[in-house]
C-alpha cells in the first residue's frame, strides 16, 4: 500500500541528494504529497510534485489539500515549544 500523504523530519545528517533521491521514489511510486520538516530551520516543504513546492515558515498555512482537505496548521504550530 502506497501512502498519498508522507511527512518526514528531516535531520542535519540528511544529504540533500538523498532527500532528492527520496522525493523522486515517493513520485514514482504514487504519493501525491510530500511535507520535509526541518526542525533547525522551522520551515516546511510542501510538495505535489517533484518541481511544486511551496515553502511554509512562521504564520504561513501548511495545508495538505487536496490529499486532505481539511488538515492545514501555521507553520509556526508545528514548530511550537
Amino acid at each position: 500500500v502506497v501512502p498519498l500523504f508522507v511527512i518526514e523530519l528531516i535531520s542535519p545528517n540528511d544529504s540533500s541528494t538523498e532527500l532528492k533521491e527520496k522525493l523522486r521514489e515517493y513520485f514514482i511510486a504514487g504519493v501525491q504529497m510530500v511535507w520535509y520538516i526541518y526542525p533547525l530551520e522551522e520551515t516546511v516543504e510542501v510538495y505535489t510534485s517533484r518541481k511544486n513546492i511551496v515553502i511554509c515558515s512562521d504564520e504561513d498555512i501548511c495545508s495538505a489539500a487536496p490529499v486532505l482537505p481539511d488538515f492545514e496548521m501555521k507553520a509556526r504550530e508545528i514548530f511550537a515549544k
